[in-house]
């Protein structure tokens, strides 16, 4: 979870190698659908790890398993 929390919107980072985006895009529709604002990006580690030393991704982070 990437961002300061709002209601009724949420931004998520996912990270990881095989991630199906076609899956989280069928997910992150339906919950749309239901009046949800989720808006997402998918990242490799090292993608993610790179851009936080570059201070992109410095504002508050939750981790969700």
């Amino acid at each position: 979870l990437h961002g300061s929390r709002k209601k009724g919107k949420a931004n998520i980072l996912l990270i990881g190698e095989s991630i199906d985006v076609n899956t989280v895009e069928t997910s992150a529709k339906e919950i749309r659908d239901k009046g949800f604002d989720l808006s997402y990006l998918t990242l490799t580690k090292q993608q993610y790890e790179q851009m936080s030393k570059m201070g992109l991704y410095s504002g508050e982070k939750n981790v969700l398993k």
